[in-house]
């Protein structure tokens, strides 16, 4: 035997093989070489060693063989119909198959190879011959191990970084490490986070190798650029392959797998990968794998700035088509009868939105001031409707007073008497500054606590700030002529109202009973659905 066979291999192969003597010497050549052989006699035997019995496959375990070198010209089950049934088996689909074969004839062969068999060899053959075909099949195996165990340690690296990425940061932050991670993969040589804020806007938030955009990382997109990806993205996954209509500064110069983060119906941005050789086929289906990871990572982010998104839009278009109106409820004496001696402004949306939650939206955006201003004004304006010697009460957030230069200004336009109503709700970081601004303003703007023992400081406000109006909250009012406790609590706010020289304002009244308790207690002023409703007023 030749210098070749007497090279030591590893791997285990299977021989199958009717003729004994074939298959003993392919058995002994293949054994002298260092591999570890099986043998057997026909097809359904080796496919018994292989997937099982045909009753039942893989009920009998299956023989762990690395190559499969088999006769083509089998009694029974041949060759070509044992490859057909590794094929279609999952565990051996990949399985190499080496055909052994006395015919010449090249359409044989070809049939044999159309089945799934790797390679060929022709008898009679040389001990060398076999071993190297039998090699080359090995080595590739071995390879394709290497590879898969190759990804598999990568993929477990950036497992390790995507638990780190999802545990705190920022969300730039936390798609940062998700492309530093991404960039780290052998097939891939660069990487980067789009997020679309919406139809016309998006923002590179990361980017790492060569990865589009890198130069212009944490900036906007241009508007053609960002509509072009949101379109594309909302059908799905796709290889840039620089198509006639794409806008220029798309910079993915046709060598970039992008795949979408998100559903289809509310695609929140996308990930563009840079593969690291040619095979961009191979980085989209990397791209849309990471894609997954990153939108499970980030989706609660994504889908915060997503409706943050959304809110400053209808915000933005709030205010640039002034869609509300000012509606007014009345403010009666409860000690004087039933006149009416004032009324508060309050905000009506056109499409209905719950007043409370806009203002609060538009706070969380960046908005909640400009909403304030454009709202404060809109009262003031309709407010000269109301009969004369009425004040009008307009909600304002302490940011406003302290924020706004401009307020006293606009409060001076107004011919009434005019009480800015704080709510507890809202936090004061410096009282001193904030009684100041108040008192530099007309002597006709007046201050008043809203919502008095339900909010953000109790009754810290009312002490600190010294109001002219304090105002009960709804939970206070409700139901107050069968409960004693809140009877008391208000006796005892009505005593400190006569010491420190304020007035109280029951608000939410909606019963006789509740308004004649109140008239008992001493509270000077009454609203609510039993006084009157809020309206608008007839503007000229």
């Amino acid at each position: 035997m030749d210098k070749t066979s007497v090279l030591r291999r590893s791997g285990r192969v299977l021989v199958v093989d009717d003729d004994a003597t074939v298959r003993v010497f392919e058995v002994e050549v293949l054994r002298s070489a260092g591999y570890d052989v099986v043998d057997a006699s026909d097809g359904e035997s080796a496919l018994e060693l292989l997937i099982g019995s045909s009753d039942a496959p893989g009920a009998n375990g299956a023989v762990h063989v690395d190559v499969v070198l088999l006769d083509n010209q089998l009694p029974g089950m041949n060759g070509d119909e044992v490859v057909r049934r590794l094929r279609e088996t999952p565990g051996t689909r990949t399985l190499p198959v080496i055909l052994v074969t006395a015919d010449e004839d090249v359409a044989d062969r070809v049939a044999g190879l159309d089945a799934g068999a790797d390679d060929y060899v022709i008898k009679p053959f040389s001990p060398a011959e076999l071993l190297a075909r039998v090699s080359a099949r090995m080595r590739e195996r071995t390879a394709w191990g290497e590879i898969l165990e190759s990804h598999l340690a990568e993929r477990a690296a950036v497992a390790r970084v995507l638990r780190a990425a999802a545990a705190e940061g920022s969300l730039e932050d936390r798609a940062q490490s998700l492309c530093d991670a991404f960039s780290d993969v052998r097939a891939v040589g660069g990487a980067a986070i789009v997020v679309f804020d919406d139809d016309v806007s998006a923002t590179v938030i990361a980017t790492a190798g060569d990865a589009p955009w890198a130069a212009t990382g944490g900036s906007t997109l241009p508007p053609a650029v960002a509509k072009y990806l949101a379109m594309r993205a909302a059908v799905g996954p796709w290889v840039d392959g620089r198509e006639s209509g794409e806008p220029s500064g798309l910079l993915l110069e046709g060598r970039a797998a992008c795949a979408p983060i998100g559903p289809r119906d509310r695609v929140n941005g996308l990930l563009a990968v840079v593969p690291a050789g040619p095979d961009a086929n191979a980085a989209l289906a990397t791209g849309i794998d990471f894609a997954t990871m990153t939108e499970g990572l980030l989706r609660r982010d994504l889908d915060h700035r997503g409706l943050s998104r959304r809110r400053r839009v209808q915000i933005e278009q709030v205010l640039s088509q002034g869609s509300f109106v000012a509606h007014f409820q009345p403010i009666v004496s409860l000690t004087n009868g039933k006149d009416v001696v004032g009324a508060e402004a309050l905000t009506r949306f056109d499409d209905g939105a719950a007043p409370e939650a806009r203002f609060r939206y538009a706070a969380s955006v960046g908005l909640g001031l400009e909403l304030e201003r454009m709202t404060l004004e809109r009262a003031l304006r309709d407010s000269a409707a109301l009969p004369d010697g009425e004040w009008v009460s307009v909600n304002v957030s302490p940011a406003l007073i302290l924020d706004d230069l401009t307020l006293p200004e606009r409060l001076s336009g107004c011919e009434r008497e005019i009480v800015l109503e704080l709510s507890e709700h809202d936090p004061v970081d410096d009282y001193v500054e904030l009684r100041r601004r108040v008192r530099r303003m007309s002597p006709s703007v007046r201050l008043s606590v809203d919502d008095a023992g339900s909010g953000f400081a109790s009754l810290r406000h009312i002490l600190l700030l010294e109001p002219e109006y304090v105002k009960l909250d709804r939970s206070w009012v409700q139901n107050v002529d069968a409960d004693p406790a809140r009877q008391a609590l208000i006796a005892g706010l009505r005593h400190f109202a006569e010491k420190t020289g304020c007035h109280l304002i029951a608000e939410g009244i909606e019963t006789d009973a509740e308004r004649r308790t109140l008239e008992d207690l001493g509270v000077d002023y009454g609203q609510g659905f039993l006084l009157g409703m809020p309206a608008a007023v007839a503007v000229a």
